[in-house]
């Protein structure tokens, strides 16, 4: 064998395994042959149960289904009948709002907990969603008076 190719065989061998190493890193089979994939904001290690609880409990904060933050595969159906969809995609922009706002929650959190704020429960999406896509009460709404408040002077 010349050495040239002898050397590309090498080097297209070495780069394989490195993708399948990364791609195995990337990628967590748990014990229900569904597979986890681009987990950012929640931990690598968390349950299949876990994970479908959360996004359950986003479905319903959020008045959603999946459709509204996955990208379907079209075409493809899961057993059950579902469209099947697409988790890792980052496509949808309320995917990647999501996310934010996971951080964000998370951050207001930590804070109440730095402060020694007990008076309140954990925000979470349902406080300000409320089964709406959207905040059901806008930032505005800080500004406004209740009718015969006190003006502050």
């Amino acid at each position: 064998m010349r050495p040239v190719l002898a050397k590309a065989l090498i080097i297209t061998g070495m780069v394989t395994a490195m993708a399948v190493a990364q791609t195995s890193a990337y990628f967590k089979d748990d014990n229900k042959g569904v597979t986890t994939r681009n987990l950012r904001e929640l931990p690598k290690n968390i349950s299949h149960d876990e994970l479908i609880a959360i996004m359950r409990s986003f479905n319903t904060a959020l008045g959603v289904k999946c459709g509204y933050c996955h990208v379907e595969q079209p075409g493809q159906l899961t057993p059950e009948g579902q469209p099947a969809m697409n988790f890792a995609s980052d496509d949808k922009i309320t995917k990647r709002i999501a996310r934010r706002m996971m951080r964000m929650t998370k951050d207001i959190n930590e804070k109440l907990d730095d402060m020694g704020d007990k008076e309140f429960e954990n925000i979470q999406c349902a406080t300000c969603h409320r089964g709406h896509q959207h905040p059901s009460a806008g930032l505005d709404s800080i500004f406004r008076r209740p009718a015969g408040a006190p003006s502050r002077k």
